[in-house]
């Protein structure tokens, strides 16, 4: 399978990028840093800094992984913009990406989380 990663330098996508090479697939990590990628995922893992790299690659899957950090810093304004912005902001761009593109992947697999006990209002 062709596979786009997003989040691919994280704890689980490096996991999931050692077992899909492993199986045969080919793999492109969309990042933010597109040239840690090799070093990071190994180097039959293609890193990308923009989506339109690969606009010819026919891709069968999209697994969207990305997000910043959410337990290493204070929570303040900034960051739960940046929060905001590294998940939802950049699904939305992916989703716009697939829109444009002429075959779109047969699956989109997409997961953000947070854990923990309700808090009061503003201070998350």
């Amino acid at each position: 399978m062709n596979i786009l990663l997003t989040g691919g330098t994280g704890l689980i996508g490096r996991a999931l990028c050692r077992r899909w090479i492993a199986e045969g697939h080919r793999l492109w990590v969309w990042s933010r840093t597109p040239e840690r990628v090799a070093q990071v995922c190994g180097p039959q893992v293609q890193g990308v800094g923009e989506l339109q790299q690969i606009t010819t690659v026919p891709l069968d899957a999209v697994i969207n992984l990305a997000g910043a950090p959410i337990a290493d810093r204070p929570w303040t304004k900034a960051r739960k913009t940046l929060l905001w912005d590294s998940r939802v902001k950049l699904t939305e761009h992916l989703l716009e990406w697939f829109a444009r593109r002429e075959q779109r992947p047969a699956l989109l697999i997409s997961g953000s989380a947070m854990a923990g006990t309700a808090m009061p209002a503003n201070t998350a």
